[in-house]
């Protein structure tokens, strides 16, 4: 009786069978299958958020299942499996969605089934959909899809990715190309840096009115000695400090007032400059020489410098940038009669204190 009541069964579901719809017709590379899964539909060259409507086929032989009615046992796929999966698997930069129930038939010794899906990808560039491994009476078999190369290129318009439901951060106003992209992104780069050029040329021109009118080297000069005398009196600089201070706003003026290359070269060596020139005369030489070398060495010798000779030097100061101030009137004069460039003669009033 209950050999009897199986075989009823069968014969009833495979009247069901026979009579339903014959369902989808597998594609040519599916119909030659003997076993084995395939997807249908898919493109390689694709746009972002495009939705892809593809098929997954299975082909078993019923002989290797134990016959149709194995074949036909809904536990015959794990309910686990990608074909049975009420939803897609998790797949990077994609979504993998089924959008039908799964259709079976029976054919010439096979059981063909297949179930409709949509991917979407959800990143540009190159994406592979990986092959997925699907168990066959309960891991006896196994059948391995095919991975798929897509080329992901575009992007949707805010419009079209509505319904596409890709993250906020894809969707832009139009469609471009990589060529368009990279030129838009090469004007905006140029754009950038000619307004940080322009900013900074404008800030440049501000300070200088801000500034206003640029004193000379002489005044300047004045000014910075000046200040060192203060900062000297209430006893912010020592004895050695001062004789730093005050070298240097001798020493800078003569590079930035007369042009000698008195910061970047030593003390000899500037000296040696200033004998081979015309230009200063040794009223002027002497003492200037006898300062910067009485300075070397206070700095480098550890002679010392009491309150005394600090206000000596000061004074010896005041009065190099007083003659340097003359000279440098002097050449003013020969340059506006256009003389031949000559130092300061010997009779010009010249007072030195120190």
């Amino acid at each position: 009786m209950r050999r009897g009541t199986w075989i009823s069964l069968a014969l009833l579901l495979l009247s069901s069978l026979a009579c339903s719809p014959p369902g989808p017709t597998p594609p040519p590379d599916v119909e030659s299958l003997a076993q084995g899964a395939r997807w249908e539909g898919a493109g390689s060259e694709v746009a972002l958020g495009e939705a892809i409507d593809m098929r997954l086929w299975i082909v078993v032989d019923i002989e290797q299942v134990g016959g149709a009615k194995a074949a036909l046992d809904p536990a015959l796929f794990a309910s686990g499996s990608l074909l049975m999966r009420k939803n897609g698997p998790e797949i990077e930069n994609a979504r993998l969605e089924p959008t039908g129930d799964v259709v079976r038939n029976l054919r010439e010794g096979r059981l063909l089934v297949s179930r409709p899906y949509r991917l979407t990808w959800l990143r540009m560039g190159e994406q592979t959909l990986p092959s997925f491994e699907i168990r066959v009476r309960g891991g006896d078999i196994k059948l391995s899809t095919q991975s798929l190369d897509f080329e992901v290129a575009g992007v949707l318009t805010a419009e079209d990715g509505k319904d596409a439901e890709l993250p906020t951060d894809l969707l832009q106003e139009a469609p471009t190309s990589y060529r368009l992209l990279y030129w838009i992104l090469g004007v905006v780069v140029l754009a950038l840096v000619i307004g940080w050029w322009l900013q900074h040329r404008l800030k440049g021109r501000m300070h200088e009115v801000d500034a206003g009118p640029r004193i000379s080297a002489i005044e300047e000069a004045r000014q910075r000695l000046r200040q060192v005398e203060i900062e000297w009196k209430e006893q912010q600089l020592d004895g050695e400090s001062l004789v730093v201070a005050v070298s240097a706003v001798l020493r800078t003026y003569l590079q930035k007032g007369l042009g000698f290359h008195s910061l970047t070269h030593t003390t000899e060596e500037f000296l040696e400059e200033l004998r081979s020139s015309d230009l200063v005369p040794m009223t002027v030489q002497t003492p200037m020489a006898a300062f910067l070398q009485q300075c070397d060495l206070i700095k480098f010798a550890a002679q010392g410098s009491d309150a005394e000779l600090s206000r000596s030097l000061l004074e010896t100061t005041h009065a190099l940038l007083d003659d340097a101030e003359k000279l440098e009137a002097r050449q003013a004069r020969v340059a506006s009669t256009q003389d031949p460039v000559v130092g300061l003669p010997e009779s010009e009033e010249l007072v030195h204190r120190g």
